[in-house]
């Protein structure tokens, strides 16, 4: 599923956005990159885009939003006259995503607004969003349980904010928060998605998945009564396990500039750190914290789309070009330094051809890289 059209007049700073999202010839999804001054209206663009996903996971998974007192089913995005052009007394978003012949839509209006005003828009690209009450709040959705289900399953879909972050090794984490790990050892509930859509921070949950990662590319040898050593059950799946770890390796040693190092376990015993970086000569990096802040964040974005997309086929780790979702990242040049923002990057976006990538820049680099990557 994929964002198909956006149209938003009198939101925020923009009196008119018509967007309609490029495809290649094969389907794929090209990257769309919102670029402007701040103030603009870049990421009240985004807001609309995840508060819409938001609104369809919710009627697939109850998990999503968790409502606050006397709050069912709480939004995302807040609505109402705030929300609106300051010389308009109204707004309203609208929002096509498809998936094969499959469309969901999403409305929000504010204002004093009658639908009979955007007929021409509603019959020819909007239909089920035939009418609204004129002079309230109104937001709805249109979406097919079904297949919002299965697209959240089985897609990487996920929002990462300006505010995203990493800890720095020297960091005491215990003194500021209480961080739940993600654990392949905890049960999966019917209902529940546990793939948050807002990721702020994802490393500690990063790093289980990919101690289990390490796991899956090993190969459990025992001796036999007869003195002799055999791996049963092991090698059918021992080249794709090992291919996702030749994935996680190929985004780590492109995030580094070394393309020597690799991910590895280091003796239980090692203190802190079980995860570390090494290369032929021994450890590079003791922990995956001592990764830089830029290199951290880039590295973690990356590893998270990996991580949901899996989550119901772990043959998606396997061939990154058969990952698909929606991507969507304020402010993506955040935290870099100019060869990742050039280079490192755009490299990065294209192997994930199936992924649509929704982002804003103020990064020439970032723009320049893309195009030299991408035409």
């Amino acid at each position: 599923m994929y964002l198909k059209e956006i149209l938003l007049q009198n939101v925020g700073p923009l009196k008119l956005l018509d967007v309609e999202p490029s495809f290649n010839p094969d389907g794929n999804p090209k990257p769309l990159i919102i670029v402007g001054q701040n103030g603009t209206g870049k990421t009240i663009v985004l807001s609309y885009i995840v508060d819409a996903l938001m609104e369809f996971s919710k009627t697939a998974f109850v998990d999503m939003v968790l409502p606050g007192p006397g709050v069912q089913t709480p939004y995302f995005k807040v609505t109402g006259s705030t929300m609106q052009r300051s010389d308009s007394g109204c707004s309203i978003g609208l929002l096509r995503f498809g998936s094969n012949e499959k469309n969901a839509y999403y409305v929000d209006k504010t204002g004093n607004l009658s639908a009979e005003e955007f007929k021409v828009f509603l019959e020819g690209r909007f239909s089920p969003v035939t009418s609204w009450p004129v002079d309230k709040i109104h937001k709805n959705i249109h979406a097919d349980k079904e297949l919002i289900e299965s697209v959240f399953n089985n897609s990487a879909i996920c929002y990462f904010p300006a505010s995203r972050h990493e800890h720095p090794h020297w960091l005491n984490q215990d003194s500021i928060t209480n961080i739940s790990i993600y654990s392949s050892l905890k049960p999966k509930y019917q209902g529940q998605l546990k793939k948050p859509l807002v990721v702020e921070s994802s490393v500690n949950e990063n790093k289980q998945w990919l101690l289990d990662i390490i796991l899956d590319s090993r190969v459990d040898v025992i001796r036999n009564p007869d003195g002799s050593y055999s791996a049963p059950g092991m090698f059918a799946s021992h080249t794709e396990n090992t291919q996702s770890l030749n994935n996680i390796n190929r985004l780590l040693t492109s995030v580094l500039g070394n393309n020597r190092a690799w991910l590895t376990v280091g003796p239980r015993n090692s203190g802190l750190y079980r995860l570390c970086i090494s290369q032929e000569n021994g450890i590079v990096l003791p922990s995956l914290d001592h990764l830089s802040s830029g290199q951290s964040i880039l590295f973690n974005l990356f590893v998270t789309i990996i991580r949901y997309a899996e989550r119901n086929n772990l043959s998606k780790s396997w061939s990154l070009n058969e990952i698909e979702g929606i991507v969507i990242v304020d402010e993506i040049d955040a935290h870099l330094h100019s060869d990742l923002q050039y280079q490192v990057l755009p490299m990065l976006i294209k192997l994930f051809p199936k992924v649509q990538f929704i982002m804003t820049s103020h990064a020439p680099l970032f723009l320049l890289g893309m195009e030299r990557e991408f035409g």
